[in-house]
């Protein structure tokens, strides 16, 4: 369903001249009981006329009022539905600024924590290799003495 544009009706009502209406043209045989009446008609014409313009004027306005506001009251909607969703779109970037944070937050203390433990076995490492150094070459003098007895062997064997 193809719909007419009101202010395209308001524009060409604008537009259209006012050359539809001849000048009275009054004869020289005509008395002025003539002359007055061929005036008061042409008058009264005009005057009906402007008025019919005027109230189709007046309609073709308020078509375009109502159409405007109509608009209007769509673009309010439009801006509301926007601007709700900018809202939501801001609460969840809020959001993912949130948990990135956390993420980092979390990231830096696994790094510390890595590192800590890193310096931990660097350190046992080296503990571990001057213990074997020092092992290596700790050395004690041992004595050993031993003492036996020996029997013979047990008759019935």
């Amino acid at each position: 369903m193809a719909e007419t544009d009101p202010h395209a009706d308001l524009h060409e009502q604008a537009a259209t001249g006012q050359e539809d209406h001849p000048p009275v043209v009054i004869g020289d045989d005509d008395d002025w009981h003539t002359a007055i009446d061929k005036l008061n008609k042409t008058l009264t014409k005009r005057i009906n006329d402007l008025r019919t313009d005027t109230d189709t004027f007046k309609k073709t306005v308020s078509t375009s009022v109502q159409a405007l506001s109509n608009d209007l009251g769509t673009a309010k909607t439009a801006i509301q539905n926007n601007k709700e969703s900018i809202e939501a779109q801001d609460g969840l970037i809020d959001e993912a600024k949130k948990a990135a944070a956390a993420a980092k937050t979390a990231a830096d203390a696994a790094k510390a924590k890595a590192d800590a433990v890193e310096t931990n076995l660097s350190a046992l490492t080296s503990d571990v290799r001057a213990f074997e150094t020092r092992y290596a070459a700790h050395t004690h003098d041992v004595q050993i003495t031993m003492h036996g007895e020996t029997t013979g062997p047990k008759a019935g064997n």
